[in-house]
């Protein structure tokens, strides 16, 4: 089973203290108008310079390296958001960096690789392809490899992000996380419910990507189609059995979104708060907008966790709610 302990987030918080501030959180009145809870919305989205939780995982990751694994280099594979902070930290730290994407990665992310000084290759046709073509790169240059997700010291300062806003809003009863890999939403877990061991921490997908949701059925991991979607942070298959027992273990619930619901979720952020962000940043949104049981009357907390959306996708969606054509 994967290290994970809430010493090792609050170490993590304690080392990124100096590197980075915390996110605001903001109360949403539509939300709460629409689920009839207190809602928060923990805008990760505002982590600069990346804008993105993804930040905080590279972070503490890149702080364990060795001077000898320094010198050595690293690779990632990443849909973009991964990607773009492992390059920044490395160009930080003044570690050469390469990052594996998928060929369909939104060129606004594909960019900011590039800006924060790494190499980007745009190989594989989706997350999972770009990971075995890194994983074959590391093993031809020796580089050391910085997993998304499925690494504890990468989950450890992912659940920063629980840590803050646990504190924050004074405790939350139920807090509503975005999931693809499931890192996030397992540092996030053990995080909070060292806080309030009651929390109920609900896991959220798209639709066409959803094993989470699928395997939180079956009660073991299982296969299920990978589609493309909004949400292209939160695509791809389980890892491994070990990554699905710690999901199980930690988050109480996995619901999937459907494309229309990010969509909507993506507008609605929009339009009632001035927030763009991409469709795996607004998967909580979605589904609290579509309606999860027994949150009326709780405090909830949605982590909203990245900007990383293509202008044009924003475009198209903004056109479409507003029938301009």
């Amino acid at each position: 089973m994967i290290d994970l302990r809430h010493e090792r987030i609050v170490e993590a918080g304690e080392r990124a203290r100096g590197e980075f501030g915390r996110t605001p959180v903001i109360r949403s009145a539509a939300l709460g108008e629409a689920s009839g809870a207190e809602v928060f919305l923990k805008l990760e989205n505002l982590l600069e310079p990346v804008g993105s939780f993804k930040l905080r995982g590279a972070f503490n990751r890149m702080s364990s390296l060795t001077d000898e694994e320094k010198r050595r280099g690293v690779v990632t594979a990443s849909a973009g958001n991964h990607g773009q902070a492992v390059a920044y930290c490395a160009s930080r730290a003044g570690v050469d960096a390469t990052v594996f994407m998928p060929v369909n990665a939104p060129k606004i992310k594909v960019e900011n690789v590039g800006r924060f000084g790494a190499r980007a290759r745009l190989e594989g046709l989706d997350y999972d392809d770009s990971e075995r073509l890194a994983h074959e790169f590391e093993r031809e240059t020796g580089r050391v490899f910085i997993h998304p997700f499925y690494d504890a010291a990468v989950m450890a300062g992912q659940g920063t992000v629980a840590l803050e806003l646990m504190e924050q809003t004074g405790g939350a009863d139920v807090l509503i996380v975005p999931v693809g890999g499931g890192g996030l939403a397992c540092g996030c877990a053990v995080a909070a419910k060292a806080v309030n061991p009651r929390v109920r921490v609900i896991g959220v997908q798209p639709e066409t990507s959803a094993p989470f949701v699928a395997s939180k059925k079956a009660g073991r991991r299982v296969e299920t189609p990978i589609g493309d979607s909004l949400a292209d942070a939160l695509t791809g298959e389980i890892i491994a059995d070990d990554m699905f027992e710690l999901f199980d273990s930690l988050v109480d619930e996995a619901v999937a979104v459907s494309e229309a619901a990010l969509a909507d979720a993506v507008y609605m952020l929009l339009k009632r708060h001035g927030i763009a962000v991409e469709g795996g940043g607004a998967a909580g949104v979605a589904a609290l907008l579509g309606g999860i049981p027994g949150v009326a009357g709780k405090r909830v907390a949605v982590v909203v966790t990245g900007r990383g959306i293509d202008p044009a996708a924003l475009a198209k969606i903004i056109r479409e709610k507003e029938n301009i054509y």
